[in-house]
This record gives structure tokens, C-alpha cells and sequence, in this order.
């Protein structure tokens, strides 16, 4: 109880450290205030979750039933070398501008890697990384900006007092899992667009811009592929047992989870991807049906005014005998025309797919 009291007590501010940031001690607030430049949030295995100021006196306090999260903004860079000092991670490692693909690097006392959410912008999908780094009972979140993903992952923890039982290693399992929950709400977002796409050429509503929306829609679902696939070799360092030593964690198991997770997203967009590959085909097909029905047309019309063409091409000659030169040939003539036609019509009409 001692330690518990001494750990809640007021510490010195985190301005006097140096580090500015909105976190006041005893704030009521049941979420960090994710993309606010800093902020250090503590979630108590009893409950006591509240926003904290980031200092040694903090750090120096975690007990094992605490779980510290710090999230930074990248621009603030004096907040990211102040938080390098006070948690054992390499200020370099926490660099987002040179972050283009997921990475994992053990620093012994603590890991850091590199993940790609699902970016707020598919037409930039390289304008969002995000920077984890892990100890034993605290994580840092560095990023460039709001990421939306984050924010919703915050906001989803309102109210969620057995966070503190967590490990830090496990809070980050849940943090990914998000991240990749993320990319298959879109993609369930994609097969709904997919589905229109499909209805519109199917109730033959289709344009030229359909083309162009199936290429865009290839073209994003390539972009998620090479953004989410690079992330196997990382869940599966994490998922692996011998990782448990490093993190001194107990978390392979649901890394193992994640990485069946990661496995089944990368899947879900290649299904993805093969329904926009028969969305196309499905138009090709009812192209090629609407050019059959044109040339069925076509073929009927020349069927039936063929006949009439060949009699009224031999009636106009001028050197006709004159026993057909009478107006009875003329009417005969047209007679003759329209029985014809009237054959043809019926012709057709019976063997029904063609009339």
C-alpha cells in the first residue's frame, strides 16, 4: 500500500523536465489524447487509469501491475530525444521520415519496429508510418501526425480498466491487431463498391467509366498489398517463441494470433483482387452479349430486306420482257416481298433466341 500510495503521489511537472505535454496528473480523462504532440497515459491494474506527466519519477515508479503509454507527434523533437532519455530506446530508431517498410530491432531492454496502418489517403499511402517501442511494462508511439487508426484505437480502449493487467508486449498485440483490422474494414468497404460495380454492369447501366473505376480499384488493392505483405516477416519474429526472451513477455501466443491475422488479411486482398479480375470479366461478357444482340439485329433486318432488295434490283433493270412490264408484276412483286418477309419473321421467332 505504501507503494502504491508513493506511486500516485504528484510528481514534478513534466515542463521542469523539460518534456512539454498536455498530461496533468489526476486528469479524469479514460483515453490518451492520441496525435496532440505528447502524451503519456497510465493504466493501473486496480482501474486508476489517468492521463500522467512524463518524467523520471514516473518511469522510476512503474510497478509490474502499470502500463505506461507515451504517444508523440515525430515533429516534436525535442519530446522524442527527451523520451529517448528517460526509457531505454535509441533515439534514432524512433524516426519516422525514414521509415518506408516494417522493421523490428531488440535493443536488449526493449524492442522497436516499424508498422504501415492502413493510411487515411490511398492516392499517399507512403505518408503514414507508425513507430513502436516496447519495454516490459511501457510502450511509445511515435507518428507523423494524426493517425486515424490510432485515434480509434484509443478511443475504443474508453473505458477498459483491465488494460494494466496487460504486459506491454500484449497491449502491442492488441495495437496491431487493430492496425489489421483496419485494412479489412476496407477491404470490406472495396467488396461493397465491387458489388455496385457488378450490379450497375449486370442491370447493363455500365459506361466507359466503369473501365476506368475496376483500374482504379486494381490499382488500390495493389497499393494495400505491397503496404500490408511486407508485415509477415515482422509478425512472425514476434509470433516466434524464442521472442518471449527477448520481450520478457509471455505474448508468442498471440503474436502467433496476429500473425494468423496478418495471413488471412494479405489473403482477403488477393480475393479482393480476383473480384475486381471477375468484375471485369463479368463486363467483358455482357459487352460481348450487347455486341451479339447488335449483330442479331443486324442479321434479322438483312434477312428480311435482302429478299425485297433482290426483286426490287430485278424489277428496275430496263430491259425487262414486256410481259412484266404491267402494273399487276409491281403489286405481285410487293406481295411477294412482304410474304417473304413475313417468313422470315416467323422463321426467327420460333427459334426464339433470335427474335
Amino acid at each position: 500500500m505504501a507503494e502504491r500510495a508513493r506511486k500516485h503521489t504528484r510528481r514534478p511537472s513534466v515542463q521542469d523536465a523539460g518534456i512539454p505535454s498536455k498530461g496533468v496528473a489526476g486528469s479524469e480523462t479514460d483515453a490518451p489524447d492520441v496525435g496532440t504532440g505528447l502524451s503519456a497515459f497510465l493504466y493501473d491494474a486496480d482501474g486508476d487509469d489517468h492521463e500522467v506527466p512524463l518524467d523520471r519519477a514516473l518511469v522510476d515508479g512503474l510497478a509490474d501491475s502499470d502500463l505506461l503509454w507515451v504517444d508523440l507527434d515525430s515533429s516534436r523533437k525535442e519530446a522524442v530525444a527527451g523520451v529517448a532519455e528517460l526509457l531505454p530506446v535509441d533515439v534514432e530508431s524512433l524516426s519516422v521520415a525514414a521509415t518506408s517498410r516494417p522493421f523490428i530491432h531488440d535493443f536488449g531492454e526493449s524492442f522497436v519496429l516499424g508498422v504501415l496502418p492502413f493510411p487515411p489517403s490511398m492516392a499517399k499511402p507512403e505518408s503514414e508510418a507508425l513507430i513502436c517501442a516496447v519495454g516490459h511494462n511501457w510502450l511509445v508511439t511515435v507518428h507523423d501526425g494524426e493517425v486515424g487508426s490510432l485515434s480509434e484505437f484509443a478511443d475504443h480502449l474508453r473505458g477498459d480498466s483491465a488494460l494494466g493487467r496487460l504486459d506491454a508486449p500484449s497491449f502491442l498485440a492488441r495495437l496491431l491487431e487493430w492496425m489489421v483490422n483496419g485494412y479489412l474494414d476496407h477491404l470490406d468497404d472495396l467488396h461493397a463498391t465491387i458489388d455496385d460495380v457488378e450490379e450497375s454492369i449486370l442491370r447493363d447501366r455500365a459506361d466507359n467509366e466503369v473501365v476506368a473505376r475496376l483500374i482504379e480499384l486494381r490499382h488500390e488493392i495493389g497499393r494495400l498489398r505491397r503496404r500490408l505483405a511486407p508485415h509477415r516477416q515482422v509478425f512472425a519474429t514476434l509470433a516466434h517463441p524464442s521472442f518471449d526472451v527477448i520481450s520478457g513477455s509471455s505474448s508468442a501466443r498471440e503474436f502467433g494470433i496476429l500473425a494468423d491475422r496478418l495471413e488471412m488479411a494479405v489473403q482477403a486482398v488477393d480475393s479482393t483482387r480476383e473480384m475486381v479480375v471477375g468484375a471485369f470479366d463479368v463486363f467483358m461478357t455482357q459487352t460481348a452479349q450487347r455486341t451479339n444482340n447488335v449483330m442479331r439485329v443486324l442479321t434479322i433486318v438483312s434477312l428480311t430486306l435482302l429478299p425485297a432488295t433482290l426483286i426490287a434490283t430485278i424489277l428496275g433493270v430496263t430491259m425487262l420482257p414486256e410481259d412484266l412490264l404491267h402494273s399487276w408484276v409491281l403489286w405481285a412483286a410487293i406481295g411477294l416481298m412482304v410474304v417473304i418477309a413475313a417468313v422470315v419473321l416467323v422463321t426467327m421467332r420460333l427459334l426464339r433466341h433470335w427474335l
